[in-house]
């Protein structure tokens, strides 16, 4: 037995010596900078001409075990033009502390591909796995303190800013890769949710004072590619809101269908806070009509007990809002 073992070991081990030096030596030496370099040249090639400019700066890319890569100290640098001559041009800087990916071997010789990822970034993480086996795609994404306040460099000009800490978890899986066959699920949960900021204006003209939305949550099942809404939300000091119905999903996305309703009612105690809230909802005793309700639609959306009551269908690109007030 022993001299079979003998026999055997220089076909396999050496071989097995080489792989493993040559694994080593890949990861040791692989260049790294010139990656960075690389994926900073294409991100600069694909920008538009918008009038915005964005430039994209990686710290260091470095190995992250064995199959993957982890990129530390991501920053987007985004400059807006000035509206006025007289102005600067406005810059502001999204950052990741680090983000990774990493191909699992393990799976892959047993048919599988499986990506996890993850980043530390806007004061929470984000972590998730992707696998793909014959047919069928499975992704699994948790959240964790993530703050939307972080996001409003995104936004456009004319959105509203936003803020609330994020936690949560989304699973599906695509029978076939097919949105129209999916299973899974939505629990997610914004704390300390507001919209508005006191300071960015609304279309150019009025700054919406903070409004308080409470804990916004989110629940949702997928059936057969039917997303339904499950608990939809938000109870705060400013705001009443709640959404139900489903989103029958199509390939591609843009192609799904709503079948939605929501209603909100703004309460008096933010109606009254300032003469801004005074002038866009009306006070309660005032008789002068709210730039809100200078819309026909709106104001044909409210309801007797003060609740703005909407139904949502159409194409989830082009999404249709009528008023819906005798919905109870």
């Amino acid at each position: 037995m022993k001299a079979k073992l003998r026999k055997i070991v220089p076909y396999v081990g050496y071989p097995a010596f080489y792989l493993f030096c040559l694994v080593i030596f890949a990861y040791y030496t692989f260049p790294y900078d010139m990656l960075r370099d690389r994926i900073i040249a294409e991100f600069e090639r694909g920008q538009g001409s918008t009038g915005e400019t964005r430039r994209l700066e990686i710290d260091a890319i470095e190995p992250y075990w064995l199959s993957g890569l982890r990129a530390v100290g991501i920053r987007m640098v985004m400059t807006k033009p000035a509206e006025n001559p007289d102005e600067k041009p406005k810059k502001s800087e999204i950052f990741i502390d680090e983000a990774y990916g990493r191909v699992k071997l393990l799976p892959l010789l047993l048919g599988t591909t499986t990506v996890s990822f993850g980043a530390e970034a806007f004061g929470g993480t984000v972590e998730g796995v992707f696998s793909r086996k014959a047919a069928e795609d499975h992704l699994k994404l948790e959240v964790s303190g993530v703050d939307l306040a972080y996001l409003s460099p995104f936004l456009p000009a004319s959105a509203v800013p936003m803020g609330g800490v994020v936690d949560g978890k989304v699973d599906f899986v695509l029978p076939e890769r097919k949105l129209q066959k999916a299973n899974g699920f939505v629990d997610l949960t914004i704390a300390d949710s507001y919209v508005g900021d006191g300071k960015a204006k609304i279309q150019g003209a009025l700054a919406l004072p903070r409004m308080n939305l409470g804990d916004l949550v989110l629940t949702a099942e997928a059936n057969e590619g039917v997303l339904k809404l499950g608990k939809v939300t938000a109870s705060g000091a400013d705001l009443d809101f709640a959404m139900e119905g489903k989103l029958t999903m199509r390939d591609p996305f843009s192609e799904s269908i709503y079948d939605m309703h929501l209603r909100f009612k703004i309460e008096d105690s933010y109606r009254t806070r300032n003469d801004v809230t005074k002038s866009l909802f009306g006070s309660p005793d005032s008789k002068m009509p709210a730039l809100f309700e200078m819309d026909p639609k709106v104001k044909q959306s409210k309801r007797a007990d003060g609740y703005y009551s909407w139904q949502i269908s159409g194409l989830f690109r082009a999404p249709q809002l009528l008023p819906a007030p005798l919905r109870k």
